[in-house]
């Protein structure tokens, strides 16, 4: 699975979830650090690119927005971390997105909840 780690997400998750045989990538790796949300939306739909991030709010918005006009959106994985910090959250985070990812081998262009809290 190709997975887009956002920007407030540690991107050694990105190296953990490649080493399970996902593709995974930062936002800042991908040359989209300090981007809006929608460009990073537009990113991910360009390149096959399933969002990973904590901002349900904004992202299920413009998600929302785009299947409404009838544009391409992505699926977009909205993680919960409760009060997981440190590195924690990277190893924690790989193993859930992987857990997800065989559960979901096929996902719909929308939300989906991962949970990585304690």
């Amino acid at each position: 699975m190709r997975f887009l780690l956002d920007e407030m997400l540690p991107s050694v998750a990105a190296e953990r979830l490649q080493r399970l045989g996902h593709e995974a990538i930062g936002v800042r790796e991908l040359g989209l650090g300090n981007k809006s949300d929608d460009e990073v939306l537009s990113a991910a739909v360009a390149g096959g690119w399933i969002i990973v991030t904590e901002n349900a709010d904004d992202f299920i918005v413009l998600v929302t927005e785009r299947l409404m006009a009838g544009r391409p959106a992505a699926p977009l994985v909205i993680v919960h971390r409760g009060r997981l910090a440190g590195g924690a959250i990277a190893d924690r985070l790989a193993r859930a997105l992987d857990r997800w990812a065989r559960t979901h081998p096929d996902p719909w262009v929308g939300p989906h909840w991962v949970s990585i809290a304690d």
